[in-house]
């Protein structure tokens, strides 16, 4: 999504400079008709004024409070194979709940434990 994102954009400010004489509602009326939100033009021509490129500034977003990139490195080494972890002392140690330390296992950990089929015996297979 976010290179579909960037080619937009690109093609956006290439007719923006194309057609710069005509203002910028020239630009903006013409991707309007093609679908285009009209503030997303704007933002993009906008944005391509104050710093002479359409992509975004690096370090967007909130920063993560509990999940520092340090904690994450604690976490997986804490339960990276490993029996005797228990998520219910982690959460305790990282300050948050069970099921957040559960889900950030899954996604970070390198180990991930697959769970056996379970083979049942049927009538026909005992005689």
């Amino acid at each position: 999504m976010a290179g579909t994102h960037k080619v937009r954009a690109k093609r956006i400010v290439n007719f923006y400079l194309r057609h710069k004489s005509k203002g910028k509602k020239f630009p903006v009326n013409h991707f309007v008709l093609e679908g285009e939100s009209f503030s997303s033009v704007y933002q993009i021509i906008q944005r391509y004024e104050d710093r002479g490129t359409v992509q975004r500034k690096s370090g967007n977003g909130r920063p993560p409070k509990i999940m520092t990139p340090k904690n994450v490195k604690r976490l997986v080494k804490m339960f990276d194979h490993k029996d005797d972890s228990s998520e219910r002392k982690a959460a305790k140690k990282f300050k948050c709940s069970q099921p957040f330390i559960e889900e950030q296992n899954q996604h970070k950990s390198e180990s991930k434990t697959k769970i056996a089929p379970i083979f049942r015996r049927t009538n026909k297979s005992c005689s």
